[in-house]
């Protein structure tokens, strides 16, 4: 009974933390500043660094001992005792409503033993009944004692056995397989919660327009002030604790980084970059919609761009795994109490998801760099850009909202939206982390009117990003059916032809022209030209594209001509962002020097819905076929045999077995694409 007292089994306690609901907050209003303002206090309030400022107790939290990860929409932590968990939670979600009242917040506590498999600890925490450290600990020690007392062996063979069964127990005991646990926990405290509700306003009080929500007191004078509030003990929080608080929202939202006494003063302050909108120094952050770019007298584009990672969730595990397995090793070597292996796990782990985060926003910040070069370059000339009238410098035309892991969303003039996303994958895919595989992502932009609603538009972004996602594991379905179905040769890396399409970076995008309600797929159903017997119509759209491929098969026993064969630029030749993007650049140069061709090209968008026998009057009739066939054709893979233009199709069957126009795209984007990717 001593040896019990005196062996404690648990040896930490893991808590996420997971803020639901997340872009329904921040995009629930049609001000960017409040888009801003909500994306900064989301990061604020999840980042273990701001959360240790904001707690301002070492006892309570201490980022830099109780991290494990911050990232997938999670924050990690571990906590050297229950008690030390369960403060933090409360000090924690005291905080979070204290400064954003109607939020949703979930936290879980898991403890870790290295004794106790980590779906038993699960299902012990969900057993219900009161928890505590002690009632932990009993389980711990019964778990122990079962395991020492089941028989592992039985005949010839049984040494071998024993250790076997042994190191299938220390994995399932590995840190990796508590993250798991961690999560799917987290996944069912979220099913069992009870719907809250709270009442929005008493009819008396101000309601802003924007959000439909109340306005606080202090609305309108100060974007970063922080109204008066009780802190965790029930006493007022002193100035110095909400300047800080402020001062963090500063450092976020305008770059700037606050002093440690928490001043918010303009003279003590340095001026940084801002990860999530690094706009060069030449420019000023924008804070309102009309004022990234547009062109003044015009009608004037807004694009929304979201973009995900491809795979990331099938990445952390495979990265988990491979650390579960030093993990195992170092126990099995004889590692006393796990300590020291325990933080080996958690400081890759860390270094891991800190280099996604970083990998993400670097591809975002050269992004940012390639438009302000195009700017001092003069190839956007036609943005108007305002100019900031205490420095004089004009406001940068885009905007950085979330920039969280492998999740980006921003903002630009509805010019450069669609080429902004295509340069943000390729620069992506020169990115990578500890495992050191090639990043990849899909991206969905959607151009609106500056005044359209804006949580809807990033609701079309979010869906064309999933069509984007869909397009490529197509895609590598059908490679690996061609390659199954072929005799010739064998796949080296067989593991690209499984990864769901993961290995291809996609873009799809829509130009909004005020069908508010539809969704893509019913908007696309009007992008049908045939007659309605037919069982196969043609599609105007050629996209979602491809942008690059960071993965593709690598083959065996043939010859170079059979390999390319399999490549998935062989597979999809037409629907390749590279093709598109060459293609607007030429009508760009030729509609600059024929405003009479310009406006024919403009027209055909409205020609190609009536059909095939119109559209080839009608390029026909006003000598088009040079600028908008041969053009289109001059930019399919090398190894075609094209002479007579009068042979070349306007429409072309992709992999998919769909036949698409080549120009429509082309014909659609002129408005709204500048030519600012380089060759």
């Amino acid at each position: 009974h001593k040896a019990k007292e005196d062996t404690k089994l648990i040896e930490r306690y893991l808590s996420i933390i997971e803020i639901s609901q997340k872009q329904a907050y921040i995009f629930g209003s049609n001000k960017l500043r409040d888009n801003v303002t909500r994306s900064a206090q989301i990061w604020l309030l999840t980042e273990p660094e701001q959360i240790d400022r904001l707690i301002g107790e070492k006892e309570v939290f201490d980022y830099k001992k109780d991290t494990v990860y911050a990232g997938g929409g999670h924050t990690v932590l571990s906590f050297d005792s229950y008690d030390r968990a369960v403060e933090f939670a409360k000090r924690y979600t005291f905080l979070l409503h204290g400064m954003i009242p109607d939020i949703e917040v979930f936290t879980f506590t898991l403890p870790f033993s290295s004794k106790v498999a980590a779906k038993r600890m699960l299902e012990h925490v969900f057993e219900g009944g009161p928890r505590s450290q002690e009632k932990d600990e009993e389980f711990a020690q019964s778990e122990a004692e079962r395991h020492n007392n089941i028989k592992t062996h039985d005949g010839d063979g049984a040494q071998d056995s024993d250790a076997q069964c042994e190191e299938d127990f220390i994995k399932e005991c590995a840190p990796g397989k508590y993250l798991d646990a961690l999560v799917e926990g987290l996944e069912r405290k979220k099913a069992l919660r009870i719907s809250s509700f709270h009442q929005g306003s008493f009819g008396v009080e101000n309601i802003d327009s924007d959000t439909r929500s109340v306005m606080n007191h202090n609305e309108g004078t100060n974007d970063t002030e922080i109204y008066d509030r009780s802190c965790y003990d029930g006493s007022k929080c002193s100035k110095e604790t909400q300047a800080l608080e402020a001062a963090s929202f500063k450092e976020i939202i305008y770059g700037k980084k606050a002093h440690s006494s928490g001043s918010i003063e303009q003279e003590n302050v340095d001026r940084g970059v801002n990860p999530v909108n690094p706009v060069p120094s030449k420019y000023e952050p924008v804070f309102e919609f009309e004022k990234i770019g547009g062109s003044k007298g015009d009608v004037n584009f807004l694009a929304v761009i979201h973009i995900d990672g491809n795979g990331m969730g099938v990445r952390c595990k495979r990265f988990y795994d491979e650390c579960n397995v030093e993990y195992v090793e170092a126990m099995k070597a004889g590692c006393a109490d796990d300590s020291k292996a325990w933080e080996e796990f958690r400081k890759a782990v860390s270094e891991f998801s800190k280099g996604i985060d970083d990998s993400f926003k670097e591809a975002l910040k050269k992004t940012f760099e390639h438009v302000g070069k195009s700017i001092q370059d003069g190839k956007l000339n036609n943005l108007s850009l305002d100019k900031d009238e205490n420095t004089g410098k004009p406001f940068f035309p885009m905007r950085g909202i979330i920039a969280s892991g492998d999740d980006i969303c921003f903002v630009t003039d509805g010019r450069i939206g669609i080429e902004c996303a295509a340069i943000f994958l390729k620069e992506l895919a020169n990115q990578n982390v500890k495992d050191q595989l090639p990043f990849s992502a899909s991206a969905g932009v959607v151009i609106v009117h500056q005044k359209y609603p804006f949580f809807r538009a990033y609701e079309l972004a979010e869906r064309l990003c999933k069509n984007a996602k869909s397009f490529a594991a197509d895609l590598r379905k059908k490679q690996d059916t061609l390659i199954s179905k072929s005799k010739k040769g064998s796949v080296k890396n067989t593991d690209v032809l499984k990864d769901n399409g993961v290995g291809i970076c996609a873009i799809d995008w829509h130009l909004e022209m005020g069908e508010i309600g539809k969704d893509v797929d019913e908007i696309r159903k009007e992008y049908r030209v045939g007659r309605s017997e037919d069982k196969k119509k043609t599609h105007l759209e050629m996209r979602p594209y491809i942008v690059t491929v960071t993965n593709d098969v690598e083959m065996t026993d043939a010859d170079a001509s059979d390999n390319s064969k399999f490549t998935i630029q062989a597979i999809e030749p037409h629907r390749q962002f590279d093709s598109f993007s060459k293609q607007m650049k030429a009508y760009l140069e030729k509609a600059d020097s024929d405003k009479e061709v310009h406006s024919k090209q403009k027209e055909l968008k409205t020609i190609l819905r009536k059909g095939k026998t119109e559209t080839e009057y009608y390029i026909g009739s006003h000598r088009l076929k040079g600028l908008v066939i041969d053009n289109y054709y001059q930019i399919i893979p090398k190894g075609e045999s094209l002479v007579d233009d009068s042979h070349l199709p306007i429409y072309v069957t992709t992999a998919d077995g769909i036949e698409r126009s080549v120009i429509f795209d082309a014909a659609e984007a002129l408005e709204i694409f500048s030519g600012i990717m380089e060759e």
